[in-house]
């Protein structure tokens, strides 16, 4: 598939994106110093970005509205918002869970993508950072003999000692097995 194609499968999905909470928006009006008590929210919603998310569905895609932290609310926007502010799909995040409905029509388009617009030619040069479910996975060779690392962070959520992180292991180990047969054809 050739990058035209994959970017008009984005017509196929349902889009949100972060938005600062209206509380904190005034803080992008004037620069804050670092001794202001409000410093700390300047600097999250400063690095606020036009950030979208891809669902395969308008349900899935409502289900996930709303408030994701103190500064941060998801909001819907259509496929021509996305496309009239250029947010390519390789840039794109996925929405879905690893096992949710759509997963894998919004991921393979994504990654696939996302591994072109890398430019690696097999996984020892690979160098890709990927939003899936609100957790941004790392993914980095290993070197010319291995699948590549996957490391993760989540987006919003607080450290909780009692998240056996049980997704994002899966979802690490989903992406390599991806990434793997991604350039398993390149090898032959």
């Amino acid at each position: 598939m050739g990058g035209i194609d994959k970017e008009a499968e984005m017509v196929n999905f349902s889009f949100c994106r972060e938005n600062i909470l209206a509380k904190y928006a005034s803080l992008l009006d004037t620069p804050i110093q670092e001794d202001d008590p409000r410093y700390d929210d300047y600097m999250i919603v400063m690095g606020t970005e036009f950030r979208a998310e891809a669902y395969a569905s308008q349900e899935a895609r409502d289900a996930r509205l709303g408030t994701a932290s103190e500064h941060i609310e998801y909001v819907a926007v259509s496929a021509e918002e996305v496309a009239a502010v250029e947010y390519p799909l390789c840039r794109m995040a996925i929405g879905p869970e690893l096992n949710d409905a759509g997963f894998e029509c919004v991921a393979s388009a994504v990654l696939g993508a996302a591994i072109d617009f890398d430019g690696a030619e097999d996984t020892s040069s690979l160098h890709m950072d990927v939003v899936i479910a609100r957790t941004e996975y790392l993914v980095r060779s290993a070197g010319p003999s291995g699948l590549p690392q996957v490391s993760w962070r989540p987006l919003f959520k607080p450290y909780d000692p009692q998240d056996d992180q049980k997704v994002e292991r899966e979802t690490a180990s989903w992406l390599r097995g991806f990434v793997a047969g991604h350039f398993a054809p390149m090898a032959r």
